[in-house]
């Protein structure tokens, strides 16, 4: 009986086989590392050649199937262990390089997944090219966070043809580092995207992406390409998604992002007392604008509903800055002439009314002027049965009313703050921004470098900054813009850039000189 139930535990011991790794001990953090792959690299194989790629420790089999890339080619994969076994459902085709890429998706059973992509290439006699473009993506959140576990997929992109295309899709590895293999002859540029490119076009408007900066033409002649590429925020373009009515002129356009524009529909505005819209269709496009352009919405169509209103309009906001007293009324209002009608009164009671410097009825804004130096305290009179909407609603039927406002302050102390000056070297001059951006508050600022090259960045809280040169948007206005990423419609290489600079410390009430950053 003893022998029998020996005999049964080991029975049972015998048919428990383990499908995954042994629990306990301390936790596994280290990545899978190839071992080797059989045949070897770049080297000459059959038609119906098995490829047997081989790493240090089992992989999750699930992960290997996600991984696993092949150029137009079908084929039967398999996993043993720590093996991936590859092979053609029939043959391999023989008119082109065969291409395996394993991308950073790979992973081993305690989900450690590799730490950059791996590729090989295998010919069928003929001549893989030996060229090689390599590169890395600046991304300035990895320097705010060194642990950051960003990703970029870079994009290798025909621009030969007017017909532009991606040749080949490759992932960042460490330190956001890519590298291209056998590169054909031809001229491109490289397009690197946050994440996963799914729809370059669409992609671009969504995530930090960048394009490289010059084109890149790739010959005989050099077999080695170096390339940085520095990303930038996404660049939106957002179209109408919906419209609220706040009457049957003045609406709230709703964008695709979810944020709002006010505006007016000219062509209700302009014939409301004429025409009845209520239920009609039509069709409007909006100016809008990004961190670098304006631009018309596309078309969008909408019923005008059947809105009654009896809605008065109202002081929205009343600011002062200096002399100049800024209103904005909750609506566009009926055309008046506001000469007389906007008043104070003095110590004697007399009427004095203000200089009119600006006033447009359709966008509901007026600026008036004084000499002052009480305005805000001074109270705001407007005459009787002047201002009104279309619907003939007036902001005051039956007596004179009058508002306060707020006086905008100008912070102008600089104590505690420090700053940065230094030069850039770049040769010839051209219009560039220097960046300052806080380690701590993520908060940035920005200065044009002078005709001499030199810059000079004031009133910096105190801590630690990282800074970055780089070529404006444009020099044809004043305005100072962020780093300009490209576009791809119409196809535009990002803005030139240096590398980036710090940390610096800026302490208080004190300045850092003589920094040098090579552009």
């Amino acid at each position: 009986m003893k022998i029998f139930t020996y005999l049964l535990i080991t029975f049972f011991l015998g048919s428990c086989a383990v499908q995954g790794p042994i629990a306990g001990g301390p936790e596994d953090i280290v990545p899978p590392k190839l071992d080797n792959v059989f045949p070897q690299n770049n080297s000459i194989i059959n038609n119906n050649q098995k490829i047997t790629i081989k790493f240090d420790k089992p992989l999750e089999p699930n992960s290997v199937r996600k991984a696993i890339k092949i150029n137009s080619n079908d084929f039967k994969l398999t996993t043993k262990k720590n093996k991936i076994i590859i092979e053609p459902n029939s043959n391999w085709d023989e008119n082109q390089i065969l291409s395996i890429y394993i991308s950073k998706d790979l992973m081993d059973y305690r989900k450690n997944n590799i730490n950059n992509p791996v590729e090989f290439l295998f010919s069928f006699g003929q001549k893989i090219p030996t060229n090689l473009v390599e590169g890395r993506v600046v991304d300035i959140d990895n320097y705010f966070d060194k642990y950051k576990n960003t990703t970029y997929e870079i994009a290798l992109y025909d621009i030969s043809r007017d017909e532009k295309e991606i040749i080949k899709k490759v992932e960042t590895g460490d330190s956001l580092y890519f590298k291209f293999s056998a590169v054909k002859n031809g001229l491109y540029s490289i397009v690197a995207v946050e994440n996963k490119i799914i729809d370059l076009y669409d992609d671009v408007r969504k995530r930090k992406y960048s394009i490289l900066s010059d084109s890149l033409l790739v010959t005989d002649e050099i077999d080695f390409y170096s390339v940085v590429l520095n990303a930038g925020g996404p660049v939106s373009k957002e179209e109408i998604s919906s419209i609220n009515f706040i009457n049957q002129y003045y609406v709230d356009y709703i964008l695709t992002d979810g944020k709002y524009e006010r505006g007016v529909i000219d062509t209700i505005y302009n014939n409301y007392l004429t025409e009845d819209f209520g239920d009609k269709e039509l069709t409007t496009s909006i100016e809008v604008k990004n961190e670098f352009e304006k631009y018309n919405t596309g078309p969008f169509t909408f019923s005008v509903p059947m809105i009654v209103d009896s809605i008065a309009p109202a002081i929205e906001e009343c600011s002062i800055f200096e002399s100049d007293i800024h209103i904005k009324f909750s609506e566009p209002i009926a055309s008046f002439d506001p000469a007389d009608n906007f008043y104070y009164n003095d110590s004697d009671s007399n009427k004095v009314p203000f200089n009119i410097l600006n006033f447009n009825p359709k966008k509901a804004t007026m600026t008036i002027f004084s000499e002052r130096e009480d305005l805000d305290s001074l109270k705001i009179q407007i005459q009787e049965n002047i201002i009104k909407d279309l619907s003939e609603n007036f902001i005051n039927e039956t007596a004179l009313w009058s508002f306060d406002c707020n006086k905008i302050e100008m912070e102008t102390s600089d104590y505690g703050l420090g700053g940065i000056s230094g030069k850039v070297n770049a040769g010839n001059y051209v219009e560039l921004v220097v960046v300052a951006q806080n380690i701590s508050t993520r908060e940035s600022k920005m200065s044009i470098i002078d005709s001499n090259n030199n810059f000079y960045l004031n009133k910096l809280e105190p801590g630690e900054y990282f800074l970055q040169v780089y070529e404006n948007y444009t020099v044809q206005d004043d305005i100072l813009y962020p780093f300009f990423p490209g576009t791809l419609e119409p196809f535009v290489p990002s803005s030139k850039f240096s590398e980036i600079v710090g940390p610096i410390e800026v302490r208080s009430n004190w300045d850092i000189d003589d920094i040098v950053i090579k552009f």
